[in-house]
């Protein structure tokens, strides 16, 4: 059974094991003096838990674990499988990832071994399940963390490519496509005679040689199951022995090199870390409401940073309170834990110039005031952390791992960025004018959603999202697509017989063809009002509209006459194309436009205060308004209803134009 340690947890990384024992007293005097209850051990300490192959001794992390129970602090135990000790690696050196080029890496660093290799994984089973039989009873364990960060695109961008990684590759296509004549004609192997005659002649894909698009794709997203079904491993090993309420995760970082959904199928929480600064704080409001949805419950932070990050040198610095907005707004936003990276700054290593709690001599940083008033402003907002949930938006947007892995080769246009795409020319725009929208992949329920946006996801074959949202579209909802998107199969080859998988035949609208960068084609609607559009890494596709509503067109050079965004009635609800990316204002407000007509309406409120509504977990009324400064500089947000700041006591009548200052964090109770 677990110990009732009280939520929100609160704390930081901890690595005993490299500081002398009897300075463990200190660090969680010092812990209970910051108001922290919980600390994340054990994730690198393997050579301590087993200094030699077979020779465990368990001994100093349960000493640990048993003085921070005393003191009523949880512990988040993590599974050191991301640092293998030196003499399993001189023993087994091929458990090491190989880079495209044949070549090893050497014993130093971490997230440096192969997650295939059959010798690994039964290392790593005896590790887990040693640290799972040893600490399985003590109850001030709250959760396990699978290894740290998971996936590795290895030494040069290509994963692990040893024996056994390219094997199970091989199997794997055979599995998938029988023949090989099956995967040459799906993958169109035979420009510039790339086919095969067996699957043995598939070759593992360098980075130094022009791969076929379709090959490099299916490596990389085989390397994100590899790292998966290491994950899953874990898993089974950890549930097998661990009380149920005791949660596992894996913390993975903001980035789509893995697929969230698929990762946390078998794992109780989501963990995410994330290490933002003063200039894209806003960001973590993307995240959040990923993170949130994943599995519908509230999440992890399990890494941020307290003031800096860095390895061997600082890497940037943030202003007074980026730390206080850093923390609260996840928490707002569905977070029920959060974690500093970390407790005490290492003082030998890699990482030694990172930013922590208390510096390398046991004397808080500078911005330990600031961690004492955010434990006070928890301790405030315990009934909206315990008793509330985030009020979803009625506008959601799809992010994609499988768009992720395929633009990595095929970009498209120079220049492009996916993830800068989805976060800067739609994410944003959105949560600058008060219409931020949930974000989801292919997996995940669009039920409840009023407008569902996809843009830049190439393939909607996934998942079976093509027809998700199909069937949503014909009950009642509004699906705005593109631009990029539905113009791939899942093999990352073009359709054949249309320019898109079903978008033409659902909607009757006709891609003439489609431009690249380089021109300025702004659009029009039927009066004059123009839609401008981005000046960078895009394109733009001329639609015939056919017997679909015309709601812009292009009027000048080859554009001129056709059709920019269309519209067109699709059963109960309505299919909006977009044929290229408006600019960051005019997409907002178009969006806005569409958002009305559903009903959907913003916040009253600067763009840099990211503003939640949280409802009662049982009645699902409004009852709070919470809101932080994000972009470090003023701001005001006008409350929904009449309520009282529950961190500073001062009331309001609804409407009152409240105002920010930088990094502010308010929280209003309705009354």
């Amino acid at each position: 059974m677990m110990k009732n340690i009280k939520k929100p947890y609160y704390g930081a990384a901890y690595y005993p094991e490299s500081w002398p024992h009897e300075q463990v007293p200190e660090d969680i005097k010092l812990m209970k003096q910051t108001g922290m209850n919980v600390m994340r051990i054990g994730e690198f300490a393997w050579s301590n838990m087993e200094p030699s192959e077979g020779s465990y001794d368990f001994s100093f992390l349960r000493h640990v674990i048993n003085e921070l129970d005393e003191a009523d602090i949880g512990v988040i135990m993590g599974t050191p499988t991301c640092t293998p000790p030196a003499w399993l690696t001189k023993s087994h050196p091929e458990v090491m990832i190989v880079d495209s080029h044949n070549e090893r890496t050497t014993h130093g660093a971490r997230r440096h071994a192969c997650p295939n290799s059959p010798v690994y994984r039964e290392y790593t089973k005896k590790i887990v399940t040693g640290m799972a039989k040893a600490f399985k009873d003590c109850e001030n364990i709250i959760a396990w963390q699978i290894d740290n960060e998971l996936y590795n695109t290895g030494i040069d961008g290509k994963g692990c490519c040893c024996d056994v990684c390219y094997h199970k590759f091989i199997d794997y296509l055979k599995e998938k496509f029988g023949a090989i004549e099956n995967l040459n004609k799906t993958w169109g192997m035979y420009l510039w005679s790339q086919d095969y005659t067996s699957f043995d002649e598939i070759p593992v894909p360098r980075n130094n040689v022009w791969h076929h698009p379709s090959l490099n794709t299916e490596w990389m997203l085989f390397q994100a199951r590899s790292y998966k079904e290491f994950s899953d491993f874990q898993a089974d090993i950890l549930h097998e022995y661990l009380p149920e309420d005791v949660y596992v995760g894996t913390d993975m970082m903001p980035f789509l090199g893995l697929d969230y959904e698929d990762m946390n199928e078998k794992l109780d929480i989501v963990q995410f870390n994330h290490y933002r600064n003063s200039h894209n704080l806003w960001d973590i409001a993307l995240w959040s409401n990923y993170m949130r949805n994943i599995k519908n419950k509230p999440f992890w932070i399990t890494e941020t940073a307290t003031c800096w990050g860095g390895g061997v040198a600082c890497s940037h610095y943030n202003d007074k309170n980026f730390g206080i907005a850093n923390t609260f707004l996840p928490v707002i936003l569905g977070a029920e834990a959060n974690l500093y990276w970390l407790w005490r700054t290492h003082w030998s290593g890699q990482e030694l110039m990172h930013g922590s709690v208390v510096n390398s001599w046991g004397r808080p940083m500078h911005i330990y005031n600031e961690l004492k008033y955010i434990k006070e402003g928890f301790n405030k907002a315990e009934d909206m952390i315990y008793n509330t949930y985030p009020k979803n938006s009625q506008i959601a947007m799809h992010v994609s791992h499988h768009a992720w892995t395929l633009y990595m080769f095929q970009p498209m246009i120079n220049g492009f960025n996916y993830q800068a795409a989805y976060q800067n020319d739609v994410f944003r725009p959105l949560m600058n004018c008060q219409l931020r929208p949930d974000v989801i992949s292919e997996g995940l329920d669009i039920d409840g959603y009023s407008i569902v946006i996809t843009s830049f996801v190439p393939c909607i074959e996934n998942k079976g999202l093509n027809e998700k949202m199909l069937k949503w579209v014909e009950n009642g909802g509004t699906w705005i697509v593109g631009p990029m998107t539905d113009i791939r199969t899942y093999e990352a080859t073009k359709y054949i017989k249309a320019p898109f998988g079903m978008l033409e035949d659902v909607t009757g609208v006709k891609l003439a063809f489609t431009l690249p960068a380089g021109g300025s084609y702004d659009m029009y609607d039927n009066k004059g009002n123009v839609l401008k559009t981005k000046s960078n890494a895009n394109s733009y596709d001329a639609y015939i509209p056919g017997k679909s509503e015309t709601l812009y067109e292009y009027r000048n050079d080859y554009l001129e006459g056709y059709s920019a965004i269309t519209r067109t009635k699709v059963g109960k609800g309505y299919i909006i194309l977009l044929g290229t990316m408006p600019e960051s204002d005019s997409f907002a407000k178009f969006i806005a436009d569409i958002a009305s007509e559903k009903g959907v309406y913003p916040f009253n409120a600067s763009g840099n205060v990211v503003c939640q509504i949280r409802c009662n977990n049982i009645s699902n009324e409004e009852r709070y308004f919470a809101c932080v400064e994000v972009e470090n500089r003023e701001g005001y947000a006008c409350v929904p209803f009449d309520c009282t700041n529950i961190l500073t006591g001062n009331e309001y009548t609804k409407d009152d134009k409240v105002l920010f200052k930088p990094f502010d964090v308010m929280i209003f109770r309705k009354k």
